[in-house]
């Protein structure tokens, strides 16, 4: 705190000289200037006189905030993230405190006969700023006024709006923290993916992440936008949740948060994502389609590359499914500033469909007992694995049933070659004992899992891995390759070290033919779904949207006096001659410092 602090009521004098004078009478290090219509208590003056001390603060003022109300004073405990005490146009005119040896520096002219307090008062504020001097706000400290308003010399029209709008970050991040502060955040969820159909895994996660953010903190505006054609259907699933469901063409405000919690892959949706929301924060998930060239023609390979990599520069902040997709993001781009990057887990805690029944002609084509190996013919999926583990145990008479390979074939990147080498390297007798479905509807897939005796799953790389927790949770043991995510979120007792066949149908004939083997596996699934569920995700997801919205936006600016700035609110660029002239200063700079004068 400084010394002793003055206190001035603007009400009292009828002049500016009148105010001016009492200043100059002050002995005091900082004087607390106010029109005695707002209240403010000891913690809102320790905040303004704390921001007081910013860099060449003459003023400091509370945070400028449409509907915070008469009281001054907001009572939080401020986030370590937030920015220093950012700068405004001029002090606010109903309550800031001024530094005394501030106004010494300047000197005070005597204002013109009759001149109004708070006139004088704004006229004071433009003789600082020509000074040198800055007019700060003060974290923690918020009052409904708005610094456009107050009159002024110094700033041309439009320009002390500019200053208070989105070029000045750190005023408008204070703004927003504040704006969470006084009512519960609102956060729109971009459902883009979300169809009419069975869903898909993007679709599952829209709709659990949904419900699960409105679970946790049911006070807080929880929105879903979803194409048109498919608001009402989506309505309805979310019927009694408390989620908002709204087209997603439409937007007549702009949200707290806007969430992608999956990844993108159109750039036309990346206009439509930074207008919804004051920060945006996208899900990157993991780092699979962006390293591995193969799952793309070269040209989609690098626009995919190109955009993922632009997304996460640029959002406010990006969620991962593991620490293991975090760590890999920023070995792939090490510029992403890791403080924007968090942790966001999947739920594990799926919920079977009741009654999933086969397709017709499945339970035919399998026919008894059987071992599944559920996933897409993607090669890190790494089915030709689970053909040579299902060879070998059929091979020793450890088991006598099916191995039942299911899943949807992708354009590229596919194993079918290496899946058919690795079935044709088997006897005859083997061979006809494998059954290969393509791509199955969700009740097949479930049914799958329930009926197996076990569950391969032995991709090389996850970000996350599902099918082990969704086998878990019909009561299915499965054995994953203990690496990558994998090896982060799941017991290890559902894991397998290396890629020895041998050693992993020891595994595999372990769970078979032993009760208390295959309920330790389950066991061991299960104790790891209970930490990772979906309101354990939502409340991870309300951790990020904090942090985010205590830091500035991330967003590209063109930095004021750029060739592509613009002046004011005028919608034109500078003239093309003064964008010449700007341009060729810049590089005469930069070919001084490059060659010297």
């Amino acid at each position: 705190m400084l010394g002793e602090i003055g206190d001035i009521d603007l009400s009292r004098f009828a002049t500016a000289a009148e105010l001016f004078d009492e200043l100059r009478r002050s002995r005091a290090e900082a004087v607390v200037v106010h029109d005695g219509t707002v209240t403010i208590d000891d913690h809102g003056l320790a905040a303004l006189v704390d921001a007081l001390r910013a860099p060449m603060a003459a003023t400091a003022s509370p945070v400028p905030l449409p509907g915070a109300g008469s009281a001054a004073v907001l009572e939080t405990a401020l986030d370590t993230e937030l920015p220093p005490a950012p700068s405004l146009p001029t002090a606010c005119p109903r309550l800031a405190v001024i530094s005394v040896d501030a106004v010494a520096s300047i000197g005070l002219s005597t204002p013109g006969p009759g001149t109004d307090g708070r006139v004088g008062f704004a006229s004071l504020c433009d003789a600082l700023t020509s000074g040198g001097w800055r007019h700060v706000a003060a974290p923690g400290a918020v009052l409904d006024w708005d610094p456009s308003e107050v009159s002024g010399d110094v700033w041309p029209d439009g320009v002390a709006a500019e200053v208070s709008g989105p070029a000045n970050d750190g005023l408008e991040t204070h703004r927003l923290w504040a704006r969470t502060r006084l009512r519960p955040m609102s956060v729109l969820i971009d459902g883009a993916c979300v169809t009419d159909s069975i869903h898909n895994g993007s679709q599952a996660v829209v709709l659990n992440v949904a419900q699960a953010l409105r679970r946790v903190r049911p006070d807080a505006e929880v929105g879903l936008a979803v194409p048109k054609e498919h608001v009402a259907s989506t309505a309805r699933v979310l019927a009694g949740t408390g989620v908002t469901v709204t087209e997603r063409g439409r937007l007549d405000r702009r949200f707290d948060v806007v969430y992608r919690p999956y990844q993108l892959l159109d750039p036309g949706e990346v206009d439509w994502l930074v207008a919804a929301g004051e920060r945006l924060v996208v899900a990157q998930l993991d780092m699979i389609a962006f390293s591995n060239p193969t799952y793309h023609v070269p040209a989609h390979f690098h626009a995919v590359r190109n955009l993922q990599r632009w997304t996460m520069r640029h959002a406010d902040g990006v969620t991962f499914i593991s620490d293991f997709g975090r760590a890999t993001a920023i070995g792939e781009c090490p510029d992403l500033d890791p403080r924007r990057l968090f942790v966001v887990s999947c739920g594990a805690d799926p919920t079977p469909p009741p009654g999933a029944s086969p397709a017709p002609t499945v339970e035919g084509l399998v026919g008894g007992r059987f071992i599944a190996c559920v996933s897409a013919t993607f090669r890190h999926k790494n089915r030709q694995h689970a053909i040579g583990v299902f060879g070998e145990l059929y091979r020793r008479g450890a088991y006598d049933g099916r191995l039942v390979v299911a899943g949807p074939e992708p354009y590229y990147g596919r194993s079918t070659e290496v899946d058919d080498e690795a079935i044709a390297a088997l006897d005859p007798a083997t061979r006809e004992r494998i059954v290969r479905l393509g791509q199955v509807d969700e009740g097949t897939k479930w049914w799958l899992l329930r009926s197996a005796d076990l569950v391969l799953y032995p991709s090389i790389i996850e970000g996350f891995g599902l099918i082990p927790f969704e086998a878990a949770s019909v009561g299915t043991p499965s054995l994953s390759h203990r690496g990558s995510a994998i090896a982060e979120v799941l017991d290890p007792a559902a894991t397998v070290v290396g890629w020895d066949r041998v050693g992993w149908a020891d595994a595999a004939a372990a769970i078979l033919d032993d009760p208390n083997e295959r309920e330790r596996v389950l066991t061991g699934v299960r104790n790891a779904a209970e930490r990772l569920t979906w309101d354990r995700s939502a409340e991870l997801a309300w951790e990020a949207f904090e942090s985010t919205i205590a830091r500035p936006r991330s967003s590209f600016v063109v930095e004021e006096g750029g060739i592509r700035s613009r002046t004011g609110r005028r919608p034109e660029r500078l003239a093309t001659g003064v964008s010449a002239i700007h341009f060729g200063n810049r590089v005469l700079g930069y070919l001084e410092r490059r060659f010297g004068s």
